[in-house]
């Protein structure tokens, strides 16, 4: 350690605690232990012997001559980087955490791995200081070294909490260590105890978004709030489950679907999508009226089912879903996101709006999305066709009446009849397992189903009421 003061200079060792000082020996408590502590010890001759023109210590007295002002402890400060911190490849985050008592500044300075973590821009994400009225916060990165200020005219204090948050990514497996900079750290110009900490990058599991080591419905969550902009740092390698280089609410259903079927393999592991989930039908959207508002509609077959919408609503308009949804709004644009681990009808519930919801962009299982009007009656193409042994019919109504589906030989011999009775507005999915009303096989073949649909839609008064009827047949064909 080099000295410079008024009664000459010289150099003190670890070993040693004196030195010649302009022809006197000046003892002044040098580092004997190996720590790195380099200050002042009680009793030497340098505290408060400094030029009476320096400006007085934090404690208010006459400038100590060194480096560091002395001080009988540093009044239980201490500063810890993260112990242990364990991630996937991806964003995160680095908590440096500790305790501060009445600090007008601290400032900061750690090394790290580059070839392992790397510091994102923006570095700092919050600070103790930040409440204050006229904080001041700074950082700056060079090779492998942070540094980062903070400061305020009031002092603050944190007891056992957090000091900063820096955003981090990782970028290989392996372990980096992460080392305060003992001579650039410090609070009120004071070293507080400093403990060292280290960051682990662990192998990718996917669908573990938050870190805990298992797939969860917590994670599909964490991956809907990230979707519309609630969350910001998120583990994008580990949520991209569908290996489409983005994070989307289709994301979030897989990984429901991997809660339910824990054999499943992602995507993005080699796996295949799920059944029915890549069928042309998931691209219909359609809104269906409700009595107290409207709903929208899917028709996504058994798979995984994820949205991703931008809608322009009133202030006055509530969102719901029976699925797994978050949504966050900025204006009268509200961005929504909404997933479910199996198929759905109904994906979400707009109430408070007398018109049909607009929607601005709208996106199924990661695919563009046309969303059309508010439904009407339609028999739709049976699936899968040809088939063997069973075949799924689906069919809309725009509301509630009788509907009567039936399955005919070529000749209009009926074969089966697979619904009869009063029917609710919306979509439908009605399964014929190929046999008949008796229950045998039926034989091979090209048969037709056909559905009538008769509803009474009231008017203001009874005088006003309209009846509907319509009608319409389809091909299927039985492969045995």
């Amino acid at each position: 350690v080099s000295y410079f003061g008024n009664n000459g200079h010289g150099v003190v060792n670890q070993n040693g605690g004196a030195f010649n000082g302009g022809g006197k020996n000046v003892w002044i408590g040098a580092n004997t232990n190996g720590d790195g502590d380099y200050h002042l010890t009680a009793g030497s001759p340098c505290i408060d012997a400094g030029d009476p023109a320096s400006p007085l210590d934090p404690d208010s007295t006459r400038a100590d001559m060194g480096a560091f002002w002395f001080g009988d402890s540093t009044g239980g400060d201490e500063l810890l980087l993260p112990q242990g911190l364990s991630v996937q490849p991806g964003p995160f985050i680095v908590g440096i955490t500790g305790t501060i008592t009445n600090a007008r500044n601290v400032d900061m300075a750690f090394t790290f791995d580059p070839s392992v973590v790397q510091p994102q821009i923006p570095l700092l994400l919050r600070t103790a200081f930040d409440g204050a009225s006229d904080a001041q916060t700074d950082w700056f990165v060079v090779g492998d070294t942070v540094f980062v200020a903070m400061a305020s005219s009031a002092p603050v204090s944190v007891a056992n909490g957090l000091i900063a948050e820096l955003a981090f990514t990782s970028l290989a497996n392996g372990a980096s260590d992460l080392t305060w900079i003992w001579d650039s750290t410090n609070a009120n110009e004071v070293t507080p105890d400093l403990v060292d900490g280290w960051v682990t990058v662990a192998e990718v599991l996917y669908g573990d978004v938050t870190g805990d080591g298992a797939v969860t419905a917590f994670d599909a969550s964490k991956v809907l709030q990230h979707v519309v902009h609630k969350i910001t740092i998120m583990p994008i390698i580990a949520g991209d489950v569908s290996d489409n280089g983005d994070l989307t609410g289709y994301d979030a259903a897989l990984i429901l679907y991997k809660v339910v079927v824990p054999e499943y393999k992602f995507p993005v592991e080699g796996g295949a999508a799920p059944p029915k989930a890549s069928r042309e039908d998931v691209l219909q959207l359609s809104w269906l009226r409700d009595a107290n508002g409207w709903i929208l509609s899917a028709d996504a077959g058994d798979g995984p089912v994820g949205a991703d919408l931008v809608l322009r609503l009133p202030e006055s308009a509530t969102l719901s879903s029976d699925a797994a949804f978050a949504w966050d709004r900025d204006g009268d644009l509200v961005t929504v996101a909404v997933a479910s681990g199996g198929g759905v009808s109904e994906l979400l519930r707009v109430e408070g709006i007398a018109s049909v919801p607009e929607v601005v962009s709208a996106t199924l299982n990661e695919r563009v999305a046309e969303v059309g009007r508010p439904l009407e009656f339609a028999l739709h193409q049976n699936a899968p066709n040809p088939f063997n042994p069973s075949t799924t019919i689906a069919f809309s109504l725009p509301d509630a009446g009788r509907a009567t589906l039936g399955v005919y030989s070529i000749t209009g011999q009926l074969v089966r009849t697979l619904v009869d009775g009063e029917v609710g507005a919306g979509l439908h999915r009605i399964v014929w397992d190929g046999r008949d009303a008796p229950g045998r096989d039926a034989a091979s073949g090209v048969y037709v189903y056909r559905l009538d649909y008769t509803a009474d839609t009231a008017g203001g008064n009874a005088v006003s009421a309209e009846r509907t009827e319509r009608s319409e047949v389809r091909r299927l064909t039985l492969v045995r």
